[in-house]
């Protein structure tokens, strides 16, 4: 050891102005014994320990924040939470080289050490079983292949999906077109009207899976197209001009199941074709209304109106045995809705349904 003045020992009774009149001595070294009395060696590694305590102190901030933005995403991410405070814990043990050189708490810094010590042994406890589950993740070019693979089989799928759509509407046009064929050997105006009245069912149903075959999504149609397009061939149906009886179409965007489509579906077709056949007699003029709002955050309420002569007093809808009524009422129990009647002005039918609405 050299023959410059010794650090202070502070155990040695020294006061504190002697300590700080030392310490802006220019010849005071804390710890020289350690050091070999050389300045630039204590510089060196206060240095050295301050540029690894923000690096430790800033990996872990990083970490926490990825694991934040990601946690759904990255597996075991509990592990990335133990890793940031092992690596806090070790920048501190460093922070404290340099504490422990102008101050001597030492009973601090081995604190510090033992629970610096506790993390790491209990990290590395935790980490040996993880990795055998850690080698059975995929690697980037094994998940890459495997997206090809999910991608093919959608399209696949997506393919044999719009082929059976288009397959169903077409035997239903088949179905329509014999029933249309039959119509015409019947001389009974009651059969006539039945044969039309099952055509247009057929049809409400072909027209909504040629509405999906035609969507670029599969589960999902311009509801507004559809049953705009729906009334207006109850019009050609049933030979009634726009310039008598006007109708109006107005939905809310949403996707509905295709089943609940087809149940919407066929109650406007009851329904409208109820209003065309009995509600404006004698070519009287009016309107028919099919509106699809949103009732409730997860309820919709589909009315069709009309302004015609209104709904006969001595027939309860409920018990009615009239088909169309009765599909109405079961197609509303399918949708597990509540059907309701309201007659102050013309006719007026609601069905409230709950929807999972996307």
């Amino acid at each position: 050891m050299h023959s410059h003045e010794p650090a202070l020992n502070l155990a040695e009774g020294d006061s504190f102005a002697i300590f700080f009149k030392r310490l802006l001595n220019a010849d005071f070294i804390p710890h020289g014994h350690c050091y070999f009395w050389k300045p630039e060696i204590v510089w060196l590694h206060v240095i050295s320990d301050a540029g690894i305590t923000l690096a430790y102190y800033f990996i872990p901030l990083m970490l926490l924040y990825f694991v934040r933005k990601k946690k759904q995403e990255v597996p075991f991410h509990w592990m990335f939470v133990l890793f940031s405070a092992f690596i806090l814990w070790c920048g501190t043990t460093h922070l404290m080289n340099i504490v422990t050189l102008w101050n001597p708490v030492y009973r601090l810094d081995g604190i510090v050490k033992a629970i610096t010590a506790s993390i790491s042994l209990f990290t590395a406890i935790r980490l040996f079983p993880l990795i055998p589950q850690a080698l059975t993740l995929k690697s980037s070019k094994e998940l890459e292949v495997l997206n090809i693979k999910l991608e093919k089989e959608v399209t696949e799928k997506e393919m044999l999906l719009r082929e059976i759509h288009h397959r169903v509407k077409n035997n239903l046009q088949i179905i329509t077109s014999l029933l249309r064929l039959q119509s015409t050997k019947s001389i009974d105006p009651e059969s006539k009207q039945l044969f039309l009245d099952s055509q247009n069912r057929i049809h409400t149903m072909a027209l909504l899976h040629e509405r999906l075959y035609q969507s670029q999504n599969l589960s999902s149609i311009n509801l507004n197209d559809y049953f705009k397009e729906l009334v207006r061939n109850l019009f050609i149906s049933y030979g009634v001009s726009n310039e008598f009886i006007r109708f109006q179409v107005d939905t809310w965007d949403c996707v509905m199941e295709p089943e609940k489509l087809i149940s919407c579906g066929l109650i406007i077709n009851e329904l409208v074709s109820n209003s065309l056949k009995y509600a404006f007699p004698e070519g009287r003029k009016g309107e028919i209304r099919v509106l699809l709002q949103k009732h409730s955050p997860k309820e919709l309420l589909l009315t069709v109106s009309d302004n015609g002569k209104g709904f006969p007093n001595d027939i309860d809808y409920q018990k009615t045995n009239s088909l169309g009524l009765r599909l109405v009422r079961g197609l509303s129990e399918q949708l597990k809705g509540h059907l309701e009647l309201k007659t102050e002005r013309g006719t007026e039918f609601r069905v409230q349904f709950p929807i999972s609405i996307k």
